[in-house]
This record gives structure tokens, sequence and C-alpha cells, in this order.
């Protein structure tokens, strides 16, 4: 490749959009998350993340657009509405929220961690009513 088309590959990379999501820990640690390939893509996986947040953090997307950068806050709606990721280890299924609130293929544990029924909910389901008694 000359040096020439290697400037223009990296030029249109440059100008690809890409789509992130910025989560400030305790008002102060960023972590920068993607870049993911739609803006779809990036808020399930935000939501899925807001779920271990606490009320110190925050969490913003971030795009960058024909290479500049511009960064907004989420509107709660697409935090608390949708799909979720299976947070356990090796699974990343997408677990589907009905319009009634509940889950299809999944739960979200006391802890607010996302898991679904690819995953083993029965040794959960066994550990909680152990521990309710």
């Amino acid at each position: 490749m000359k040096d020439g088309a290697i400037l223009e590959a990296l030029a249109e990379e440059i100008m690809e959009d890409k789509y992130y999501f910025v989560a400030i820990i305790g008002c102060v640690e960023p972590e920068v998350h993607g870049p993911f390939k739609t803006p779809e893509e990036r808020v399930v996986r935000a939501r899925t993340h807001n779920t271990r947040l606490s009320l110190k953090d925050g969490i913003y997307w971030a795009d960058i657009i024909k290479g500049e950068l511009v960064v907004g806050s989420f509107m709660a709606s697409s935090m608390e509405d949708g799909d979720y990721i299976c947070e356990s280890e090796g699974c990343q299924t997408t677990v589907v929220r009905g319009t009634d609130g509940k889950f299809r293929n999944g739960a979200r544990l006391p802890d607010g961690t996302i898991l679904c029924t690819a995953c083993d909910l029965t040794s959960l389901k066994v550990e909680r009513e152990a521990a309710a008694r």
C-alpha cells in the first residue's frame, strides 16, 4: 500500500461515525465504552451497564460524527425501557423486556444484575428461596 492510500484509509476511518457511552464513576472517574456499530446497540449496552451504577455515577452518550465529538445525556426512558444484555460471564444473550416491563427470557436479580434463561437461573432460584427461609 502506498503512502497516499494509507493516508486515505486513515482519513476514512477517522471520518467514520462511531458511537460510545461514558460512565462517570463517583462523579470523578470516566469509563469509555465502545465503539458500537449503531446508536441502538450502544443504548442496549449502556442500559445494561447502568444497572450496576450507583446514584453518584452518571452515564452519557458520546458520538464521533464526521470527525467531531458530540456528547449528551441519555433520556431516562432509554435507560429504563427496552432490552438488556445478560451479564453472566460468557453469555451476552439479549434479554428482551416486554412493553409490560416483564422480561421474556430473563430476570433482574436483587443486586440489579440481568440474567437470561440461557444461563443457570435454577441455582439462583434455589439460593433466593433458601435466603427467604
